[in-house]
């Protein structure tokens, strides 16, 4: 689905690779996002009643999963500032290659031999 938004509205739009792949990937999760809200919708399963549970839950998951949610942070920071993109060349934690992909979570680096690392973006804010 991300490449087919890549190729039909973004490669035309002559965007760089690293905002077309920010792009790509915002519009995903609202699409994604979109599609779960009318699925329940759909289903019967009332909003507001889903909107006091997902407060409850996130203050519980919001503690236990600090580091998690601190990637996630991290990852629509480097999705919307954009201080690194996609092709740049980059050197984090003596870790020297260019950027291939920028997800919510992570980061995906080859290096100069060719080998592909997962950072987290924590790494890179």
């Amino acid at each position: 689905m991300g490449e087919g938004i890549k190729k039909l509205l973004l490669i035309p739009m002559g965007l760089d690779r690293g905002s077309r792949e920010a792009i790509a990937s915002v519009i995903i999760y609202i699409i994604a996002t979109l599609g779960i809200l009318i699925t329940l919708q759909r289903a019967g399963i009332y909003l507001r009643t889903l909107t006091v549970l997902a407060g409850v839950l996130g203050i519980g998951i919001g503690l236990g999963l600090q580091n998690i949610a601190s990637n996630f942070i991290s990852g629509l920071t480097l999705l919307f500032e954009q201080p690194i993109k996609v092709g740049d060349f980059i050197e984090v934690d003596n870790l020297l290659g260019t950027v291939e992909s920028i997800s919510i979570r992570s980061t995906i680096v080859r290096t100069l031999d060719g080998i592909f690392v997962i950072v987290p973006n924590i790494k890179f804010v």
